[in-house]
């Protein structure tokens, strides 16, 4: 393509651009081009069950989009004229520009591990009994949720310290974005320390005007993580609208923020709780597979400390007894697509 390509950058038009290939997991995308990180992503499974052609003519559908967005930036048509002009700038035919792919990778390759898809789905129902009106029954959820969180993970530590070379307990370290905002806010970091409770690391990532929650972890944590994250974004928003709703008191951006570290804190105390079972080596040797893992993607991520602010202990103590309240109901997922495209 004629542009030099260093460690994490390339050289373009005399200037230097960002430029980052990961590796990422989808039942409905091949490869995806990111303008706001500069990232391209290649799908997991063309790593083992495509032809090299396959593979470069993905990577070059995306680096069309890489050159696209340089030229042009914001193109009004993704696979418009530009991009059509870039691909056939290179030579490139109708196997890079196409949007659909038929390579072969029909969905019966992307399987799902069922028995982590079991497990999953077993922590989803236990967090969702964490909020009955029966203190025992709730209780008793939660702590069945930790516990089989905890014995997959110790497991997956196990097999790590017997060098077991297998994927998904070795090799492999799952990062996934789960939010994204404008800008950093007192939602994003209440819903980070609570995504610290389930064996996985958050990290704020930013782009061009906008600031992304991620998760590092194995397979099942990520995915777990993902679940809880989405269910918090809009209910922590619901829970703050009933309280300003039921009181004048609550209103103004420093109460909202002491409300949601309050409501933070007291789900946390009540899963911290749930662990004092599990014995203190075993968690010290979760943590330090975690930031095993955390150190495999950190020079790509930034990873960004919750900050402090000003404090209302009103606010604060009324989210933390709703905090304690909460519990991870079950949402709406969405339905795969049967065509896997690029973007």
């Amino acid at each position: 393509m004629g542009m030099l390509v260093n460690r994490s950058r390339v050289e373009y038009c005399g200037h230097t651009i960002p430029f980052h290939i990961v590796v990422f997991e989808s039942s409905s995308s091949l490869g995806y081009f990111d303008s706001n990180t500069y990232q391209i992503g290649i799908h997991k499974k063309l790593m083992t069950g495509a032809k090299n052609e396959v593979i470069l003519n993905v990577l070059r559908h995306e680096l069309a989009h890489f050159v696209t967005y340089l030229k042009y930036r914001n193109s009004k048509k993704p696979h418009g004229p530009e991009f059509k002009q870039i691909c056939h700038s290179y030579g490139w035919g109708a196997e890079v520009s196409s949007a659909y792919s038929n390579l072969e990778l029909e969905n019966s390759k992307i399987e799902s591990n069922h028995k982590e898809l079991r497990l999953l789905e077993k922590v989803k129902k236990l967090l969702a009994l964490a909020s009955s009106c029966n203190k025992f029954e709730a209780e008793t959820a939660t702590l069945k949720a930790n516990e089989l969180l905890y014995r997959h993970n110790l497991e997956l530590c196990q097999l790590d310290q017997q060098d077991f070379h297998s994927l998904e307990s070795e090799e492999t370290v799952y990062v996934k974005r789960v939010l994204e905002a404008k800008r950093n806010n007192g939602k994003l970091h209440a819903i980070y320390e609570i995504l610290q409770n389930f064996f996985v690391q958050p990290v704020f990532n930013h782009g061009k005007g906008i600031c992304y929650l991620e998760v590092v972890g194995s397979k099942v944590n990520v995915e777990m993580a993902d679940y809880v994250a989405s269910f918090l974004d809009n209910e922590i928003d619901h829970l703050w609208n009933k309280a300003r709703e039921s009181d004048p008191f609550f209103k103004g951006i420093s109460k909202k923020n002491s409300f949601m570290r309050g409501l933070a804190l007291g789900f946390c105390e009540k899963l911290k709780e749930s662990k004092e079972k599990i014995p203190p080596g075993s968690l010290v040797l979760l943590q330090k597979n975690l930031s095993k893992s955390l150190e495999l993607v950190y020079s790509r991520l930034g990873h960004s400390a919750t900050r402090t602010s000003s404090n209302c202990s009103v606010a604060s103590g009324l989210g933390k007894e709703l905090g304690r309240g909460l519990s991870i109901r079950p949402g709406v997922k969405n339905s795969s697509s049967q065509t896997l495209l690029l973007d």
